[in-house]
């Protein structure tokens, strides 16, 4: 009890420690932290900060499913599944990026030589503020039994869980790197964000729509990973900085450790001229949700599992403050899970009724290999015209490859299912301060192959889009 009362002190000491003027000073529209301020909670100084990003405009597409609200974006002209459909128009939210609010800090435990000990933590939640909803793919998949035709869907890492984008919390010891533990994000979800021609642009970049070859390493509930602990650190060279980072999930779902290990590697090398990072990525019985087999069993989901591989080598040119360039590859393989699951394995996945999967895991020595090469530039007008000062033009071209899928000793299984799909982006952002700014978006996906004109997330009825291109409108504000 008397320890409660201690604690109960201390963080009453913190509250109140806060100065009451703290918030009345702050320029919002130029400051770089209008919601962050100190604390101090028994003797140890510290910070807490309030940011967040809402992101609201308006999309176009020739060929979509009406869009469906509680995707972290409602168009999504790279996934092509919608068979006889036409355009649609409408609100969208996350054109650039998924709207969020977090919440995050650190406070100063103790000196290690020159080093400061600081126990730090973030906490990140995904929504919707078109109607306050939180983000859950889960849902679009209980809403369209048997790849309906009712909505927009598609699996997600973010799946109606409070804090899904980010939750952790852990310890930053200065030049001896930070071990963080909880729901952080896979190290390829972190360079896209980086090195993504287009800067991830949630509804028009394939890195931003798409979570398996945006940061999942082929799956994209792994391009968040829960349950996991992982290792940092950053040191000076040659007037850079050398990275490297590796990170451990013990387990796939909240509170369970026994299936869904994963592993995460990065490393890299950034100066003001060029940036090199590289990743791999390896996950055991990684869960691909889906939709239910059957059009009878509506408001309940299913699910694939499979072992995958990845790695990913991307790079960065700056020559001049005027432009960037910035390119790479990645290359992900599905193999058949360590363990043949069924629904009786995860007979819930987000609160959803799992049924059986959507086809039977694949048999043993099966696998399939899949390449993302990308390239593109961005050029910041402001540099060489002052009139255009804040306006910017990224452009990136994808060029996705799905191979065929193999099983060692089955004759004819290679020469079934290949296909590619050409992307090429475009977004015109003006950066009005450093809280708002406005943009336009194109993107259009040229698809060919059965990989992606029939199966896969195809209507079971019809074949997809050769074609499917997408523009949009939008003003974001960061804080």
């Amino acid at each position: 009890m008397k320890l409660n009362k201690k604690l109960a002190l201390a963080v009453a000491s913190a509250v109140l420690s806060i100065s009451s003027s703290a918030f009345a000073a702050v320029d919002f529209l130029n400051d770089d932290a209008p919601f962050k301020t100190d604390l101090n909670i028994a003797g140890h100084n510290g910070d807490v900060q309030l940011y967040g990003v809402i992101d609201i405009g308006g999309a176009w597409t020739n060929h979509s499913l009406p869009t469906n609200s509680q995707l972290p974006n409602q168009f999504y002209p790279y996934q092509n599944t919608a068979a006889a459909n036409g355009s649609h128009a409408g609100w969208n939210q996350g054109g650039l990026q998924d709207s969020r609010l977090g919440l995050k800090g650190g406070i100063n435990l103790f000196d290690a030589g020159s080093n400061k000990v600081k126990f730090i933590y973030q906490l990140e939640a995904g929504f919707n503020p078109l109607n306050g909803t939180l983000n859950d793919a889960a849902k679009t998949l209980s809403q369209n039994p048997n790849k309906g035709q009712n909505s927009t869907w598609a699996d997600s890492s973010l799946n109606g869980e409070l804090f899904g984008r980010q939750a952790w919390a852990g310890i930053d010891a200065g030049d001896l790197g930070k071990l963080t533990a909880g729901l952080q994000y896979n190290p390829f979800y972190n360079i896209f964000g980086e090195y993504d021609p287009t800067n991830k642009a949630d509804s028009f970049s394939p890195f931003g729509e798409s979570g398996t070859v945006g940061g999942g390493g082929g799956v994209s509930e792994n391009a968040r990973m829960k349950n996991s602990i992982k290792y940092a650190n950053a040191f000076d060279l040659a007037g850079g900085k050398l990275t490297g980072s590796a990170i451990y999930q013990f387990g796939n779902a909240s509170g369970d450790t026994s299936k869904g290990y994963g592993l995460g590697l990065q490393a890299g090398y950034e100066n003001d001229l060029f940036g090199v990072q590289a990743a791999y990525d390896k996950f055991e019985d990684a869960i691909v949700a889906g939709t239910s087999a059957s059009s009878s069993n509506p408001g309940t989901i299913a699910f694939n599992a499979y072992n995958t591989e990845a790695a990913l080598v991307a790079l960065k040119l700056t020559p001049n403050k005027e432009w960037k360039f910035k390119g790479g590859v990645e290359w992900y393989e599905r193999k058949n899970p360590k363990d043949n699951l069924t629904n009786s394995d995860y007979s819930t996945l987000w609160g959803y009724q799992t049924a059986s999967p959507t086809s039977a895991n694949w048999s043993s020595d099966t696998h399939r290999d899949y390449y993302v090469l990308f390239a593109g530039a961005e050029y910041n007008f402001g540099e060489r015209f002052s009139q255009l000062n804040g306006l910017s033009l990224a452009v990136g071209y994808y060029d996705t490859v799905t191979d065929a899928k193999y099983t060692a000793g089955v004759a004819g299984t290679g020469s079934n299912g290949t296909g590619t799909e050409g992307t090429w982006t475009a977004v015109l952002d003006y950066k009005l301060n450093k809280r708002f700014d406005v943009y336009g978006a194109y993107t259009h996906n040229h698809f060919a192959g059965a990989a992606f004109l029939s199966g896969g997330n195809i209507a079971a009825t019809g074949t997809g889009q050769t074609n499917i291109d997408a523009a949009g409108l939008g003003v974001r504000m960061k804080f």
